[in-house]
């Protein structure tokens, strides 16, 4: 039997073992939403929209925007929960509007790669015996003229000060699970989106690296299973968890 793991699930473990439990070990869900997961989703939406009919958005800037706004409007929901007081919901939607404004900005006209596959999901097995898998869904997968493909990451959330892409698991991750299934998508660039600042970072990695990132991974994971207290980790992220009115911690 198999069981996947993302890197969303396993950064839930490193930043609070308790929120791990409630989430994957219990499956509780919950009716809030953080306005910041909230404006992500949208904007991830309206990038893929772009891509899907890029013809005519490519001039048409004023109908993707109309497009954002109405899926803005029709998913907004009571539980879409704010923690910045000095923030709005209009300020979330307008923030969300210069993200895709800037985005525009620095890729128009659009012709620098071609659209190979939009949100789409890759897997690869993390040992050998083929029960322990990872799973993630790659924003965009796009291939140059020169035969480069690349896997594009868009973040609608802050630039952490200390953010280095050597660093950063998940699109290497992402790229072993591509090339698993398409050996053909040789070499491989990885590409981090960040919209709010209209900055971009991109990286190739040695296989090397890959192999040793797949070998940490699986190490983590096997702290992940052996877990069996899952202790609450209280922090500044407290007030954007969707389990906060359960947690212990917080009572």
């Amino acid at each position: 039997m198999r069981t996947y793991y993302s890197h969303t699930q396993l950064d839930t473990f490193r930043k609070c073992p308790l929120k791990y439990k409630f989430k994957y070990v219990d499956c509780r869900r919950v009716a809030l939403e953080g306005v910041e997961a909230f404006l992500g989703s949208r904007v991830h939406e309206v990038l893929k929209e772009l891509y899907l009919d890029l013809s005519r958005y490519r001039e048409d800037h004023r109908a993707l925007l109309l497009f954002y706004e109405r899926r803005w409007d029709e998913e907004w929901h009571a539980g879409v929960h704010i923690v910045k007081r000095s923030m709005t919901a209009d300020d979330y939607f307008e923030l969300g509007e210069e993200c895709i404004n800037t985005f525009r900005e620095r890729n128009y006209p659009f012709n620098h790669d071609r659209t190979a596959a939009l949100e789409y999901w890759v897997e690869f097995a993390l040992g050998q015996k083929g029960e322990r898998w990872f799973r993630g869904r790659v924003d965009r997968l796009a291939s140059r003229a020169d035969g480069t493909y690349e896997i594009h990451d868009y973040k609608t959330g802050r630039l952490p000060p200390d953010f280095r892409p050597e660093k950063d698991a998940q699109l290497s991750l992402y790229q072993v699970a591509a090339q698993s299934m398409h050996p053909e998508a040789r070499p491989t660039e990885l590409v981090w989106h960040f919209l709010q600042y209209g900055e971009c970072f991109r990286l190739r990695r040695a296989e090397s690296d890959l192999v040793q990132i797949v070998n940490e991974t699986n190490r983590f994971i096997d702290e992940v299973e052996s877990e069996t207290r899952f202790p609450a980790r209280p922090g500044r992220l407290c007030d954007w968890c969707e389990f906060r009115e359960i947690c212990p911690e917080r009572g």
